[in-house]
């Protein structure tokens, strides 16, 4: 039903005038409000391909919180699955206020599922390095959509490092720690085995993440969009106040030079 009224609204608004911008009446559900949030969600690869972001903590969350009763350690999603244009041109961001569904369904476009994926520590690491692998390159290349936004996860970046390339494991991910659900950090155990949340495309090992081509069954997973819908429904008062944590700590060496 989503996809279908995603379709019509994207064929009403190729058909009016004024979709260079991103036109509010084209938004799918756009009487249907989730709930609310405190925090600017800036969608723009600059920002969620290069950065602890915003937005990309709220995703993460979301899938975290989602599969807390299967165990899950930490959740991961690649900032490519997090698009700043619909059918009707930009779509820069979320605005402080009311989150309509349509606007998550605009946000993570590709009907990504929920997915739950078993690595070890070591593979887990493997997994960081590769999100980082091209951050710091001048120009859209230090934009790469395998970067990963996080939950429950904390390291530090340094780009000046060896970064990782086919077999050769890259040396830029330091002090890597896994919070457990009361917010307590633990050393990342290399012979451990986690389970992550994630979405159906890194499971399948998309993005050139074939570590976390190991994943465990789950029954009927709803959609990317539709956990982050059910986890801001779920928040009290139905608000959500997302910020940057110092998840993801870059060294100044990975500044992304623009052309």
């Amino acid at each position: 039903m989503i996809a279908t009224r995603r379709l019509l609204s994207s064929l009403i608004c190729l058909l009016a005038t004024g979709c260079e911008a991103y036109n509010p009446a084209c938004r799918v559900d756009e009487t249907s409000v989730v709930g609310q949030t405190e925090s600017f969600l800036d969608l723009r690869p600059a920002v969620v391909r290069t950065q602890e972001a915003v937005v990309g903590n709220l995703i993460a969350d979301a899938l975290y919180d989602a599969l807390t009763d299967n165990g899950v350690a930490a959740a991961v999603v690649d900032a490519g699955a997090i698009r700043d244009r619909s059918a009707c041109g930009p779509h820069a961001f979320i605005d402080r206020g009311p989150v309509q569904l349509g606007e998550l369904a605009d946000m993570l476009p590709f009907e990504n599922n929920l997915a739950l994926v078993q690595v070890n520590g070591s593979e887990l690491a493997k997994v960081l390095e590769h999100s980082v692998a091209r951050l710091g390159e001048a120009g859209p290349v230090g934009q790469a959509e395998q970067f990963l936004q996080v939950s429950h996860l904390q390291f530090h970046v340094d780009c000046s490092k060896a970064a990782q390339q086919g077999d050769q494991v890259g040396q830029r991910i330091t002090n890597i720690a896994l919070l457990d659900r009361d917010g307590v950090a633990h050393p990342l155990d290399v012979a451990a085995t986690y389970l992550i949340a994630t979405n159906t495309r890194l499971a399948a090992g998309h993005d050139g993440y074939t570590w976390l081509n190991q994943p465990r069954p789950l029954t009927d997973p709803p959609a990317d969009f539709m956990v982050v819908a059910n986890y801001i429904a779920s928040r009290p008062g139905r608000s959500v106040a997302p910020t940057v944590e110092g998840r993801i700590v870059l060294n100044d060496n990975c500044e992304t030079i623009l052309p």
